[in-house]
């Protein structure tokens, strides 16, 4: 065992446990842990066990560096048998609408997971009547028992605030086509 001390107070020590196979490495409360390469740190763990690689962690896991023309991160599975890919959990009650993934480029939120099951593409609001809704930024119609429903927030030299939608819908409005609100121009 290596122990770390200052001013004669142990302040970290690590050691190689041979119970469990584990490098272990510890540092008192409120010292968080610092690892580098050359001169330069690569990853953090603060005192209360966040994890930061390149930055210092706000969040449980964070990763940030600069990286262009080329992905940040990959998560790849090589197995050959129903092998899955990447798990996003979230505990959160079905009837909330809490974000459970989000997709954000650019200073907006391009795609949302909301925990009730609605995802959203162009909108961090997907409308919690329909599963899947599709916006280019228009605020969605609130439908009751849409599965699905594609807003396009469109101007012309008519109507200002035209707006154009297609719901697919599991009531007796079973396929709706809406402009310039929710009033219906064509129903099946």
């Amino acid at each position: 065992q290596i122990n770390m001390e200052q001013n004669g107070t142990q302040k970290a020590a690590m050691w190689i446990d041979n119970t469990t196979s584990l490098f272990a490495h510890y540092a008192i409360a409120g010292w968080g842990m610092h690892f580098y390469t050359g001169a330069t740190e690569r990853m953090r763990i603060t005192d209360d066990g966040k994890v930061g690689i390149g930055t210092t962690p706000a969040y449980t896991l964070e990763v940030k560096k600069s990286v262009d023309n080329d992905w940040i991160s990959r998560i790849y599975n090589s197995g050959t048998t129903d092998a899955s890919g990447l798990l996003v959990r979230s505990d959160t009650a079905a009837s909330q609408a809490t974000a459970v993934l989000g997709v954000y480029s650019d200073g907006a939120y391009r795609m949302m997971v909301r925990g009730n099951g609605a995802v959203g593409i162009g909108t961090s609001a997907p409308d919690s009547n329909s599963k899947l809704t599709i916006t280019d930024g228009a605020t969605p119609y609130s439908i009751a028992n849409t599965l699905m429903q594609v807003k396009r927030n469109a101007t012309n030299s008519n109507d200002d605030s035209s707006r154009a939608a297609i719901s697919l819908c599991n009531n007796s409005n079973g396929f709706t086509l809406a402009y310039g609100g929710t009033t219906d121009r064509f129903r099946i």
